[in-house]
C-alpha cells in the first residue's frame, strides 16, 4: 500500500524509469541514508531478533521470491557475502548486524543509489551517509539524519545519542543543508563535495569513526551493492500494466508482469471514483463469493450511514433548544457574578 501503482492512467510508468528518461525536475538533489537504517526496527522491544545466518536465510529468501528467478541461490549469496562484510564492524549491535545490513540495503540504500544514478544524468546529485556517532542512542539507525540536519538530534538522546559530538555534528550537517538550499551545492567542512555519478559515486560520510567529522568516500561498500545488480526494485511489483501503450517505444525494463487481480480491481475502482467514469471490468475477474461479501459490506455501510444521518438530523432539530438553554446558563452566571 505504500508503493506507487503504475496503472497507465495516473502513473504511466515506473517512477525510476521515468526519472532516468528525464521526466523529473532537472534541479540539484541531495539524498542519502544512515548506515544501519533497519536497526531502528530490530531494536523495538518484543520483536524477534534475527541473530544468525540460519535465521536470516529463510527470511531473505522469502523476500526475494518475487524479485529474482532463483531466490534460494540469491538468498544464500547475500547471507554469505554480508556475513563477512566490513559493514558489520560499524554496527551498534553485532547480534542482529547481518540481517540489519541486508535489510538496510534492500529497503533503503539500493533504492537511494538507483534514484541517484537515474537523476545524476540530468542534474547535479549529491549523496551522503550518516554513521554511528555517539553513545546512548540506537546507532546509525533510520531517521537520525533528520535530527542532525535540522539541529534537533540533541533533544532525542535515546535515538541519536548524547555528548558534545551530537551538537558538533548538528552544526556540520545543518550547514551543509543550508549551503545546498542556497546554492545547490552542499559544501562541507572537509572540503569539496563533488557530485555523485556512475563513474566515481562520491558519498560524504558523516560521523566517520565515531566522531563529528565528515569524510568524502568513493563508492563505499561497492562489493555489497554490486550483489544487488539484477534484483528488481520492490515497487516494480506494483506495475498493473501488461504492455507498453500503443505507439510508445518498447521498454521491457520498465514494465513488470501484471499485478494481482485483486490489486487491479482496486486500481480500477480508484480510477472510477476519481474520474466519475465507469471502467470496463471482465466478469471473469469477479469472484462471486467475494462479490457477495462486498455487497453485504456495502449494505452494512449504507445502513450505518443512514443511522448516522438520522442522528445528525435529530441533533439538528434539538440545536435551537440547546442553544437557548446554553444562553440562559451563561446569563444566569453573568448575573451571579455581577451580584
Amino acid at each position: 500500500p505504500y508503493m506507487p501503482h503504475v496503472d497507465g492512467v495516473f502513473l504511466p510508468r515506473q517512477p525510476l524509469a521515468a526519472i532516468a528518461a528525464g521526466a523529473g525536475l532537472r534541479v540539484p538533489m541531495l539524498l542519502g541514508t544512515t548506515d544501519e537504517e533497519y536497526g531502528l526496527f530490530t531494536s523495538v522491544p518484543g520483536l524477534p531478533k534475527v541473530q544468525s545466518a540460519e535465521k536470516a536465510l529463510p527470511l531473505v529468501t522469502s523476500m526475494l521470491r518475487s524479485l529474482v528467478p532463483d531466490a534460494d541461490a540469491a538468498g544464500r549469496q547475500l547471507v554469505e557475502l554480508y556475513g563477512k562484510s566490513p559493514m558489520l564492524a560499524r554496527y551498534t549491535r553485532a547480534d542482529t548486524g547481518l540481517y540489519n545490513a541486508i535489510m538496510t540495503d534492500y529497503m533503503f540504500r539500493m533504492p537511494c543509489v538507483r534514484l541517484a544514478l537515474a537523476h545524476a544524468s540530468h542534474a547535479p546529485t549529491f549523496m551522503y551517509r550518516v554513521d554511528k556517532v555517539a553513545p546512548g542512542g540506537k546507532g546509525a539507525c533510520h531517521a537520525i539524519d533528520i535530527g542532525f540536519c535540522l539541529e534537533t538530534a540533541r533533544y532525542v538522546p535515546n535515538l541519536c545519542g548524547t555528548g558534545p559530538v551530537v551538537r558538533n555534528l548538528e552544526q556540520i550537517m545543518s550547514r551543509c543543508w543550508i549551503n545546498f538550499a542556497t546554492s545547490g551545492i552542499p559544501t562541507a567542512t572537509s572540503g569539496e563535495w563533488p557530485a555523485y555519478d556512475g563513474g566515481n559515486r562520491h558519498v560524504m560520510v558523516f560521523g566517520i569513526r565515531d566522531t563529528a567529522e565528515c569524510e568524502l568516500t568513493s563508492n563505499p561498500d561497492a562489493v555489497e551493492l554490486a550483489a544487488w545488480d539484477g534484483i528488481r526494485e520492490l515497487d516494480s511489483l506494483w506495475d498493473c500494466q501488461t504492455a507498453p501503450s500503443a505507439g510508445s517505444a518498447s521498454d521491457s525494463s520498465a514494465i513488470a508482469p501484471p499485478c494481482d487481480a485483486a490489486v487491479a480491481t482496486e486500481d480500477i475502482k480508484m480510477v472510477t471514483e476519481s474520474t466519475g467514469e465507469p471502467a470496463a471490468v471482465s466478469t471473469s475477474d469477479v469472484d462471486p463469493a467475494k462479490s457477495a461479501k462486498d455487497t453485504s459490506t456495502i449494505e452494512g455501510t449504507a445502513g450505518s450511514a443512514s443511522a448516522d444521518a438520522d442522528a445528525d438530523a435529530s441533533l439538528e432539530a434539538k440545536a435551537p433548544a440547546l442553544a437557548v438553554k446554553k444562553a440562559d446558563e451563561v446569563n444566569a452566571e453573568a448575573v451571579a457574578t455581577t451580584d
